[in-house]
């Protein structure tokens, strides 16, 4: 049980980090940049290490509900690379939730279908992929199974 505790917080930490990374450098790739923890230090009125610290958190609350949830759910899938899409995918699902949640709470929600929205869109589609990969990779048990 503590060695899955771990691994959630390295899987989740190491798979936040390289997806926060990802998110700055699609910028360059003609992506727009997506920043959550800068939308959470808005609605929330948090400093950046704050918002950051609550990003990270997210990444390691996400990475140990894969470990102690999902990962059994997708058992049946061989692939650790698809058992990882398929939760980055869901991963995808709760953070567009959660920012759409936060964006109208803090301001009024877009309504044009600019194509910057469908950048930010699919760049945080494949950074959440990439997140959700990591964390199967990492997390995956070495010996036993789930």
């Amino acid at each position: 049980m503590m060695i899955k505790f771990f691994s959630g917080i390295v899987s989740g930490s190491i798979a936040t980090a390289v997806m926060s990374l990802f998110m700055y450098v699609a910028a360059g790739m003609g992506f727009v940049a997506v920043a959550p923890q800068e939308l959470a230090a808005y609605v929330w009125t948090l400093g950046p290490a704050m918002a950051w610290a609550v990003h990270f958190l997210m990444g390691i609350l996400l990475a140990l509900l894969y470990i102690f949830i999902f990962r059994r759910m997708l058992r049946v899938i061989d692939s650790v690379l698809l058992k990882g899409f398929i939760f980055g995918l869901i991963a995808f699902l709760i953070a567009q939730i959660g920012y759409f949640g936060l964006e109208q709470a803090a301001y009024e929600m877009p309504t044009s279908t600019d194509n910057d929205m469908v950048l930010a869109v699919t760049s945080s589609l494949i950074g959440h992929l990439i997140f959700g990969i990591i964390v199967a990779l990492i997390s995956r048990p070495k010996a036993t199974t789930d």
